[in-house]
């Protein structure tokens, strides 16, 4: 019995210092308080970034899920016209900034070499002003 509750004590000890907090998402929290009124549509983007964008520890990457999908459409009219660096403040640093647009990657399963992952890309004009934002699916052939 005693041999048993060491064998267990042991492999219970070796999953958990297998796991590597860099291999966990954290939230990503706003530069915004919750009542913050430069924030348009504030509270609830505030709230929802807080409880949604989440980034992996390792790899440039967010976590895929509903509210990055459906950010288009239910909050595009929150920051189109705002100053592009208002995205910084709600999202973070942007895994890709080039040719007027920031770019967050988005995966289910953050890794060094994804096959299919998404694009959260806001884009934004010559004054720093968003003009659009897309979510897209992106599949490598290779």
């Amino acid at each position: 019995m005693r041999r048993q509750a060491v064998r267990i004590c042991i492999i219970v000890c070796m999953i958990c210092f297998s796991c590597k907090s860099s291999d966990l998402y954290y939230i990503h929290h706003t530069k915004f308080g919750r009542f913050d009124y430069r924030i348009p549509c504030n509270p609830e983007l505030v709230d929802k970034v807080n409880t949604n964008w989440l980034k992996h520890g390792r790899f440039d990457c967010h976590y895929y899920n509903e509210f990055a999908q459906d950010f288009p459409n239910k909050y595009k009219d929150c920051v189109v016209g705002r100053d592009k660096t208002l995205i910084k403040q709600l999202f973070g640093k942007p895994n890709i900034d080039a040719d007027s647009k920031f770019e967050y990657i988005i995966a289910d399963r953050c890794a060094i070499h994804m096959k299919t992952f998404s694009k959260l890309i806001f884009t934004y004009d010559a004054n720093g002003k968003i003009t659009d934002v897309t979510f897209v699916w992106v599949i490598r052939s290779h």
